[in-house]
């Protein structure tokens, strides 16, 4: 996809300035994220993922919120295509993923 490519493309070349990023998308399979990890990896960046895992309803629940409040703000996602994309996720598993808080 031209936008994938585009967004990688900035993002190894901030990283390869030196800057840090943080990348928020869906990611859905392994394969993506390994894609990102290999990127990251070859301009000397470290990763790190960091997976927030929520239910179809209330992954709804905040994309109505987030059209409410600004229509702009957000990619509009209807209900046919979160269904979509929640079908094809695949939760990260021992691919060195932190919890979003810290644990203990």
């Amino acid at each position: 996809m031209p936008v994938v490519a585009e967004a990688r493309s900035e993002v190894v070349a901030l990283l390869g300035s030196g800057s840090s990023v943080v990348l928020d998308d869906g990611l859905g399979t392994r394969t993506e994220r390994d894609g990102w990890k290999l990127s990251v990896e070859r301009t000397g960046g470290c990763w790190r993922l960091v997976s927030f895992e929520a239910d179809e309803a209330t992954l709804l629940q905040r994309l109505a919120r987030r059209s409410a409040e600004d229509s702009r703000a957000a990619m509009p996602v209807g209900p046919d295509a979160l269904q979509y994309l929640t079908s094809v996720y695949e939760p990260p598993v021992e691919e060195g993923q932190e919890p979003p808080w810290p644990v203990g």
